[in-house]
């Protein structure tokens, strides 16, 4: 694409050389890819006016098919060049579902041999000579020389209405700017530094597209992570919550955050509708909202552009690495890509009977769309890896190991910077008990993703694990930085610093815990231990009943693993009939991964024999609950007894 003759355009300090093909700031060139020369140039050529992103696509790429994703990423790539601010837009203004304006005041200079032989023409929002486009624009393109009578009484006639054209349009542009400076001044008041974002509802009353809308939110997380200033609420954290039906606003408050990304979408054959708004959560006024009608293939120009408007809400500057993690792609299969989020959305509900198993599932049916989706496998692995840590027999964990290795494997083979499948084998080999392997793992994860929540979090497990307590609760402290909502993350924080010795301070993030998932046993389980090894009697006994409760509510039957825990309590205090009571019990049913407690209720009780007995049992079965041993200031007795050196070589750990 190309203008006619030597044509030089002036914007602001940018100098636009048709010739040169090149863009001047200030005389140096700015660097641009040739297809960002020519939108640029084809935006300026008719500033003022939209051009529609069919118009562009043409325009730009006239002999290739280009989905309109191409565009947001070369606006962007101008943007950036043009130095625009994130919430501010000075040249180039996005028309939302139509395409795009160039907004600044254009100098258009024409050049034969070298020489001007017109004057500037000066346009501010228009394209052809003598049209008045836009508030305070006024078109001027004279020949030098003398004017005819007629010539002149024209121009009067023209000069005075334009005068008076361009004082209404600088008063509406100082209400406009008068406006503009009242909202940044309320966005810039409302402080916001955190985002829960809702699960994507329906459009339509009583439709459901659970993978479209659990999806859309998994996604634009995601991407809005990339935002270093903000801290977002994962989707699937505020799930629940939405499920109960309860307002934006109310989930908002609940969750702690400044505000709630409110959304709901629809698909309609071939095409999404998607509607957006950001909530202030103090005072229910919206502080952002856009609607988006595109195709079903433009599904990730949508994620994109959400994030990157909510970020210009805020006036968030984001950075270059920041918006090459929004622009991310993935499959060129986007229901592929919605499958995937699907499984994730129930991986990360592993605590609920049958998630791990729809989880697999979901993977599967992304590979089986794109067979090369690597994240997709990574994924596959990391729910198959629930078999490996707990299984429920030799074979059953030998067929669990080959399952995990494999789709770990295949994720690296087809993506070798995948931080994801380097955090998979990190687990397996954490696993195997081969820990220099997991270690190396871990931090090739850390180093390709220096914000996976998970491999910080693995790398932390694996270091209190390792002895070296200190840099691991670190580790788990900056896992929760990047997914506050994670409970299992919140758990471990909580049940390390109990073993740290760090008592009031695991009381405190436990009970924070309890608060956030307050239907599960498990947080009110660590919570018991940690006013157990406090000294705190009384509380501790009234959490492990409250957690038996929970465990009872939920349809459990027989002992579980709360009364177990209440009965290690017993044993260490030194009640006897009450532990032995609790043993009866598990002896009438018992209890699957048990044994591993039921070695600490012996070894309370001084009966050290029966303990080793039943902690060489939980070795044979290769079950990470072992682990614990390690940790637990309880076992004083035991550390000083040479079976447990032995264990601990047997573990590849020394002692």
């Amino acid at each position: 694409m190309s203008a006619p003759g030597n044509h030089f355009y002036e914007f602001g300090p940018f100098h636009l050389d048709t010739q040169e093909r090149q863009l001047l700031r200030d005389g140096k060139p700015v660097a641009l890819t040739p297809k960002a020369y020519e939108m640029l140039l084809a935006l300026v050529q008719k500033s003022g006016h939209i051009v529609a992103k069919d118009e562009l696509l043409k325009e730009v790429w006239p002999d290739s098919f280009v989905n309109e994703g191409n565009l947001t990423q070369h606006v962007f790539s101008l943007r950036r060049a043009l130095g625009e601010n994130a919430n501010e837009r000075h040249y180039i203004e996005t028309i939302p579902r139509r395409g795009y304006r160039f907004i600044a005041s254009v100098r258009e200079l024409a050049t034969e041999n070298g020489k001007e032989v017109a004057e500037p023409q000066t346009r501010i929002g228009a394209e052809a000579e003598g049209h008045f486009v836009g508030a305070g624009a006024i078109v001027v393109n004279s020949r030098k020389g003398a004017e005819a009578p007629s010539q002149r009484k024209t121009w009067h006639s023209r000069s005075a209405l334009g005068l008076i054209i361009a004082l209404v349009g600088l008063a509406a542009a100082l209400v406009l700017l008068w406006n503009r400076s009242r909202t940044n001044e309320a966005v810039a008041n409302l402080q916001v530094t955190s985002i829960g974002v809702l699960p994507f509802k329906p459009i339509t009353a009583g439709e459901s597209d659970e993978s479209l809308g659990v999806g859309m939110a998994s996604a634009v997380v995601t991407k809005l992570l990339s935002i270093k200033k903000l801290t977002i609420r994962p989707a699937t954290a505020v799930s629940g919550n939405s499920e109960a039906r309860k307002g934006p606003v109310e989930i908002g408050r609940e969750l702690q955050v400044d505000a709630v990304l409110d959304g709901k979408i629809q698909r309609a054959g071939e095409r999404i509708r998607v509607t957006a708004q950001l909530i202030n959560t103090k005072d229910g006024s919206t502080v952002w909202s856009e609607s988006f009608d595109e195709r079903f293939t433009d599904l990730f120009a949508v994620q994109d552009e959400i994030a990157g408007r909510v970020a210009a809400a805020l006036a968030l500057k984001i950075t270059p690495s920041g918006q090459e993690r929004i622009s991310k792609r993935y499959p060129h299969n986007p229901e592929a890509y919605q499958k995937y989020l699907l499984g994730r959305y129930f991986f990360d509900r592993s605590g609920i009977a049958g998630a791990v198993a729809k989880s697999i599932d979901y993977y599967q049916q992304a590979i089986n769309l794109e067979p090369r989706f690597a994240l997709a496998y990574a994924g596959l692995a990391d729910a198959y890896s629930f078999d490996l840590a707990f299984p429920s027999s030799p074979a059953g964990r030998i067929e669990a190991h080959d399952k995990v290795q494999a789709a770990a494997l295949k994720a690296l083979e087809l993506d070798g910077t995948l931080a994801e499948a380097h955090t998979t084998l990190g687990r397996l080999a954490f696993f195997d008990w081969d820990w220099q392997s997991a270690e190396r793992e871990y931090q090739r994860a850390i180093e390709l993703d220096p914000d996976s929540a998970i491999a910080h979090f693995l790398l932390g497990w694996y270091l209190v694990v390792k002895g070296r307590s200190a840099a691991g609760i670190a580790e788990l402290r900056r896992a929760l930085e990047l997914d506050p909502l994670s409970v299992n993350i919140n758990i471990t924080l909580g049940a390390y610093l109990t073993t740290a010795g760090q008592y009031d301070e695991a009381i405190e993030q436990l009970q924070k815990t309890v608060a956030l998932n307050p239907t599960s046993p498990w947080p009110r389980i660590r919570l018991a231990q940690a006013y157990e090894m406090k000294g705190d009697r009384e509380r501790s006994i009234s959490e492990f009943q409250q957690a038996m409760k929970l465990f009872t509510d939920s349809g459990g039957q027989g002992v579980g693993t709360a009364e177990i825990r209440l009965a290690q309590a017993y044993a260490f205090w030194g009640n006897r009939a009450e532990a032995l009571r609790i043993i009866d019990k598990v002896r009438q049913k018992p209890e699957t991964n048990s044994d591993y407690d039921i070695a600490l209720i012996y070894a309370g009780l001084g009966r050290s024999d029966r303990a080793f007995e039943i902690l060489d049992r939980v070795y044979e079965k290769h079950n990470m609950n072992l682990l614990s041993i390690l940790t637990d200031p309880r076992l004083g007795d035991l550390r000083s007894d040479p079976r447990y050196s032995k264990l601990m070589q047997r573990l590849g750990l020394s002692s």
